[in-house]
């Protein structure tokens, strides 16, 4: 087998499997880059949804300080949080300085 005969067997078989997504006869191709996967909480997004539940609206100098971790870690876990909806950022109650609260219950 040549290399056109190897790329026509290899475009036909991505159509049949194609076809068989269609057809609802297989989940989704491993190239399709469009369908959405919503974050899962981890850990520490529990926890800080566990604070903010029991300590109630704080800014993020009050989540680091009861965090325990390093600042740039404790934005990285509230912004994953926001992607999840299980917290949201309330007006600043001082110029640029945002209290984050529980959006809903886990």
């Amino acid at each position: 087998m040549n290399k056109i005969q190897e790329t026509a067997l290899g475009l036909a078989m991505l159509k049949f499997e194609r076809a068989q997504f269609e057809a609802g006869l297989r989940g989704p191709l491993p190239v399709v880059k469009d369908i959405p996967v919503p974050p899962k909480p981890c850990a520490e997004v529990k926890r800080l949804h566990a604070i903010l539940q029991r300590w109630g609206p704080m800014d993020t100098a009050e989540i680091v300080l009861l965090m325990r971790k390093p600042a740039s870690a404790v934005r990285g876990t509230i912004a994953k949080a926001m992607r999840i909806g299980c917290i949201r950022k309330i007006a600043p109650h001082r110029a640029r300085q945002f209290k984050y609260e529980v959006a809903h219950e886990q």
